[in-house]
């Protein structure tokens, strides 16, 4: 059990987790403060905007930690790789 904690993709699910609830709750509360103006949404509609929701988080928090993950600048945040400078990062 202590190494499944350990595990890099196990860390990295349990820190985006709490951003996917905090868009989810946010979206929740901006449909039913709107609601007067979006109207109401039948069941057909509902799986076709979490779908585009849940890929327009993703996006997002993807431009958001992207800038942290693949700036030179933000070496702490990067692992350096002994023979060269730099981020080694996948996304550059």
């Amino acid at each position: 059990m202590k190494k499944l904690w350990k595990n890099d993709f196990t860390v990295l699910v349990m820190r985006i987790l709490p951003l996917y609830i905090c868009i989810l709750i946010t979206q929740i509360l901006f449909y039913f403060y709107n609601r007067p103006v979006i109207g109401d949404l039948s069941g057909a509609e509902l799986p076709m905007l979490f779908w585009g929701s849940l890929k327009f988080s993703t996006i997002s928090i993807l431009y958001l930690n992207a800038p942290l993950s693949c700036s030179p600048c933000c070496r702490y945040v990067c692992v350096k790789p002994k023979a060269t400078s730099g981020c080694s990062s996948g996304f550059i």
